[in-house]
């Protein structure tokens, strides 16, 4: 085909879009506002798409549960807390719903454990009675607050779209911190820190060992509306 007939062949290309699907291409705007439940926390993501290939996201997630969890023989009242911030971008490869996600996540995960004392339990190598223990609390958090996030995902490209991410966060591995506050004095309460200690030394090699303990996997599901 000459080459001076490929201006005309693009003309005749564009003229034969339908009306109705140019309208609509025209009629979306860049921004789009939506609502994500996910394994970060449940909130508003707002996203701004700079071209059919390439976008940006930014949300805020939050969650807060309760529940009982058994623990070395021990029932922990658990409460973990989700505060997290993502600025994310978005690279559709291949122009369609498919995309490639890469960006930050602003940490701010915690886990808190309150210890419920019924009868004799073991500390460190210790077996105290709940009156001598009286409180023991175990948290667990990350020493890093911004975190790397790398995923893959599809999100509808009309004015309303439904969005399905899968993505990990490089978070570090969890630090645990156990602390009681006991009735106990002198060499009994020196001895029952050094448990306390010995139990939290245990429980943090534990996760060390664990290679994906230092991976958060991410699973999120939403909807927006672009404007």
């Amino acid at each position: 085909m000459p080459t001076k007939s490929l201006p005309l062949l693009a003309a005749l290309l564009l003229a034969s879009v339908p009306p109705a699907l140019a309208q609509r291409s025209n009629d979306l705007g860049l921004v789009a506002a939506g609502l994500t439940g996910s394994t970060l926390g449940i909130g508003p993501e707002v996203s701004l798409h700079l071209s059919p290939r390439l976008g940006l996201r930014a949300g805020y997630h939050y969650l807060s549960l309760n529940f009982e969890e058994t623990v070395d023989e021990v029932s922990y009242d658990i409460s973990p807390d989700w505060r997290n911030l993502t600025a994310l971008v978005d690279l559709h490869p291949f122009g369609n719903a498919f995309r490639l996600t890469g960006g930050l996540v602003l940490w701010n995960t915690s886990v808190k454990g309150e210890a419920v004392l019924t009868g004799p339990v073991t500390i460190g190598d210790v077996v105290y009675q709940p009156a001598q223990v009286g409180s023991l609390t175990g948290t667990a958090d990350y020493s890093r607050t911004i975190a790397p996030l790398v995923g893959l995902g599809v999100a509808g490209r009309g004015r309303f779209a439904v969005m399905f991410d899968l993505g990990i966060v490089m978070t570090g591995h969890p630090k645990v911190d156990l602390t009681v506050n006991s009735p106990l004095t002198g060499a009994e309460r020196a001895q029952l820190d050094a448990e306390v200690q010995k139990e939290e030394a245990s429980a943090q090699g534990e996760i060390d060992d664990q290679p994906l303990a230092k991976y958060y996997p991410v699973v999120s599901l939403g909807f927006k509306i672009r404007f």
